[in-house]
C-alpha cells in the first residue's frame, strides 16, 4: 500500500520549514484532503477484499484527521510566531479564532494582525489612564512599522493592511473619536467576550 500520508506531511511541512515560512493556504490543504480522497478510492476499487476494504476507510479518516490537525497546529505556530513579533503571545481563544480566519482565506500575518487590533481595542477599551493610553500608543506606533514591512513585501494585502493600520491608528491615538473606534473594532461577533492575546509589554504606569 503507497504511504501516502507520509508524502502529505513532507510537502506540507518540509524538511526545513520554519514558523516564518508561508504557511499552505486553506484551499491548497481542502485540494490535498482531495488527493487523499481520489488515492484511497483507487485502492478501494481494487480490493476486493471486504476487511481490507473497510481498513482502507478507516486509513483514510485517520489520515485526514491527521492532514488536518498538522495544519492547525502549523497554523498556530506561525501565527504566534508573528505575534509575538507584533508584541503578543497568542492563547487560546486566539488559537481557535487564528485557525477559522485562515480557513476564510487570511494567511498567518493577517491573522496575527486581526488579532493584534483586536488585543490593543480590548487594552485601551479597559483603562483609559493617560500614561497607560501613551505606552499603548507607543506599541502601536512600533506595530505599524512592522505591519507596513509585511505589506511592502507583499505579506499582507493591501486591502487588510490598509484597514487594520487605519483602524489601529485611530483605537491608539487618544482623541474623542478613540472609544467610538474601540467599539467598532470590537464588535465582531466571533470574538465577543473572548481575550485572543496578551502584550508581552506592561503598560501599567511606573509605581502603580
Amino acid at each position: 500500500m503507497i504511504n501516502f500520508l507520509s508524502k502529505i506531511f513532507k510537502r506540507i511541512s518540509g524538511s526545513n520549514a520554519q514558523a516564518s515560512e508561508t504557511l499552505m493556504p486553506y484551499s491548497k490543504l481542502e485540494k490535498t484532503i482531495i488527493d487523499i480522497e481520489t488515492e484511497y478510492q483507487e485502492m478501494l476499487i481494487n480490493s476486493k477484499d471486504k476487511d481490507e476494504i473497510e481498513k482502507l476507510n478507516k486509513d483514510k479518516e485517520l489520515d485526514i484527521i491527521a492532514v488536518k490537525q498538522l495544519w492547525n497546529e502549523k497554523a498556530i505556530t506561525s501565527v504566534g510566531h508573528h505575534l509575538k513579533i507584533m508584541g503578543y503571545d497568542l492563547v487560546e481563544d486566539g488559537a481557535d479564532i487564528a485557525i477559522k480566519l485562515m480557513i476564510s482565506g487570511y494567511n498567518e500575518i493577517e491573522t496575527a494582525s486581526y488579532i493584534s487590533l483586536i488585543s490593543m481595542a480590548l487594552d485601551v477599551k479597559k483603562d483609559l489612564d493617560v500614561e497607560r493610553m501613551f505606552m499603548i500608543n507607543a506599541h502601536a506606533v512600533e506595530l505599524l512599522k512592522i505591519l507596513k514591512q509585511y505589506k511592502d513585501v507583499g505579506l499582507m494585502r493591501k486591502s487588510i493592511w490598509e484597514n487594520d493600520t487605519r483602524a489601529m491608528f485611530n483605537i491608539a491615538t487618544p482623541s474623542e473619536h478613540a472609544e467610538e473606534w474601540v467599539d467598532k473594532v470590537l464588535s465582531d461577533e466571533m470574538i465577543k467576550g473572548k481575550i485572543l492575546a496578551k502584550s508581552r509589554i506592561n503598560y501599567k504606569s511606573i509605581g502603580k
